[in-house]
């Protein structure tokens, strides 16, 4: 279990030094995926690393300590690269829900950049205003994207998104609407 210093810092770099630490390769990158968790991110990455270069390949070949998906804001680079941007949106209920059903909270504050995500940390209702507050400045930070750069997507709509995906990406596969991913609930269990 980290410490609260390291979970200090860890919320300190990924708050203020993120620019600083993540730098994307000068390859053409065609698309990052973006959610604060629980909005069928993984699905869709491994469904795209099959026709474009996407989080998972940058993943595999330059960033593999800094997720990119979940990042809580564009870096300073993007737009200049004219990087798109899928952004998953889903109610924030069930993101909250999603996390915590995975135990996944308090490590999700971290990458939202919460330097102090052990504060009262067992108390339900501030944990969940606070979470609440960062999803807010989630959405927030990416609703300053140019929207010629991205797509917005509702977890809900996610599963029959897939022409409206193969066109924002310009994807000539006749494959890619026909085997796109289907919705398939969550397995807690894992």
């Amino acid at each position: 279990m980290p410490s609260y210093f390291n979970l200090f810092i860890r919320g300190f770099k990924r708050k203020y030094l993120l620019n600083h630490l993540i730098f994307l390769p000068d390859i053409k990158i065609d698309v990052i995926v973006c959610s604060p968790g629980g909005c069928g991110n993984v699905t869709l990455n491994n469904y795209l690393e099959n026709y474009c270069v996407s989080n998972n390949y940058l993943k595999k070949n330059s960033i593999h300590e800094h997720a990119l998906m979940h990042i809580p804001r564009p870096l300073s680079c993007m737009e200049k690269k004219k990087i798109k941007i899928i952004l998953l949106k889903r109610d924030f209920e069930e993101i909250y829900q999603s996390h915590k059903k995975r135990g996944f909270l308090r490590n999700s504050l971290v990458w939202y950049g919460d330097m102090f995500s052990f504060y009262k940390y067992k108390n339900e209702n501030y944990l969940k205003k606070k979470f609440f507050r960062f999803l807010k400045d989630y959405y927030e930070a990416w609703d300053q994207y140019s929207p010629e750069l991205k797509l917005d997507i509702n977890y809900n709509e996610l599963w029959h998104s897939a022409e409206k995906i193969k066109n924002f990406l310009n994807i000539n596969s006749l494959e890619f609407v026909n085997k796109f991913p289907k919705y398939k609930p969550y397995d807690y269990k894992k």
